[in-house]
C-alpha cells in the first residue's frame, strides 16, 4: 500500500519539526547542564571560601590567644627579674650608704647596739660581739647595765651580735639587709 503523498509530506514535516525540537532540546539541555555546572561551581567556590575564611579566622584567634599568653608569661618573667634586680640594687645602695654613715659616725653604731640591748630582757648576762673596728666606739656601752664586749674577728665593719641568756639580736649588716630584701620581695 502506497502512502498518500500528502501524508508523506506531513510525516516529513513532522520529522523535520521533531528534529528541530530535538536539536533545540539538546542545545537547551546542554546550556542548562552548563549553567547548573557553573552555578554548582560558584556555590561550591563560595562555600569553600566561606569555610576557608572561617577556618582562617579561627586560626588567627588561636594564634592571637597563644601570643597573648606567651607575651603575658614573658612580661611576668621580665617583671619578676626586674623586681629582683631593683630589690638587689636598692639594698646594695642601702648597704653602701649605711656602711659609710655608720663608719663616719660611730655614735650611731653605739645607738643601734643600745637599742638592741634594750630589747633583750631581762638584762642578764649581756654580751655584745663586735667587729674589731667597732670595739673602741662601743667601749662602755650598756647605759648602766653590765655588758661584756667581745671582739669577734668574724664580724666586719659595723657588725655586731647582742646576746643574753634568753635571746639574741643579729646586728650584722648582711642579716639586716636580708630581712629588708625579704620584706621588699613580699610587699
Amino acid at each position: 500500500m502506497a502512502a498518500h503523498p500528502a501524508a508523506a509530506a506531513i510525516l516529513a514535516l513532522a520529522r523535520e519539526k521533531a528534529d528541530v525540537v530535538r536539536r533545540d532540546a539538546t542545545v537547551e539541555a546542554a546550556a542548562l547542564r552548563e549553567s547548573a555546572r557553573q552555578e554548582g561551581y560558584a556555590a561550591g567556590l563560595l562555600a569553600g571560601r566561606t569555610e576557608a575564611r572561617r577556618e582562617l579566622q579561627a586560626r588567627v584567634v588561636d594564634v592571637e590567644e597563644r601570643c597573648n599568653q606567651e607575651i603575658t608569661a614573658h612580661l611576668a618573667h621580665l617583671c619578676a627579674d626586674l623586681e629582683d634586680a631593683l630589690v638587689e640594687a636598692s639594698t646594695v645602695i642601702g648597704e653602701v650608704l649605711a656602711q659609710q654613715t655608720l663608719s663616719a659616725h660611730p655614735e650611731r653604731v653605739r645607738s643601734l647596739v643600745e637599742q638592741a640591748l634594750r630589747l633583750l630582757l631581762p638584762p642578764v648576762n649581756l654580751r655584745v660581739r663586735v667587729a674589731p673596728d667597732a670595739a673602741t666606739a662601743l667601749a662602755g656601752v650598756g647605759d648602766g647595765v653590765e655588758v661584756s664586749l667581745v671582739v669577734d674577728e668574724h664580724l666586719d665593719g659595723v657588725d655586731f651580735v647582742a646576746e643574753s641568756a634568753d635571746g639574741r639580736i643579729d646586728g650584722r649588716m648582711a642579716s639586716r639587709l636580708a630581712a629588708i630584701r625579704a620584706q621588699l620581695r613580699d610587699a
